[in-house]
């Protein structure tokens, strides 16, 4: 029984871990075209990063560099995101772990 209990707690880590490392789509292709206008018109610069900054999704955005929120009706979500502009891309970050959870080319 115990092996039984044990067989099905570690396929269920394992199952979790999967999910957890697959990427979420926060702004769907649709809603991209959107997002680009948006940053656009705010004329945001971009950010410089530090040269050892992994530009990936899970990456974490350093805290010396200022995130900006994404306030569209048109996306709603559960978390207010925030983004940053980095070499012509931007980067869609959880204001609570600065992760970045998206990236839109």
């Amino acid at each position: 029984m115990k092996r039984l209990v044990l067989a099905a707690m570690s396929a269920l880590f394992i199952a979790g871990a999967g999910a957890a490392g697959a990427q979420t789509v926060i702004i769907t292709e649709e809603q991209q075209p959107m997002v680009r206008d948006y940053i656009i018109q705010r004329q945001v610069a971009p950010a410089e990063i530090p040269s050892d900054f992994e530009l990936s999704v899970g990456a974490t955005v350093p805290d010396a560099i200022e995130l900006h929120p994404l306030d569209m009706p048109e996306i709603q979500t559960q978390t207010q995101y925030r983004y940053v502009v980095v070499d012509n891309r931007t980067l869609i970050v959880d204001p609570q772990t600065r992760q970045v959870v998206q990236i839109i080319e």
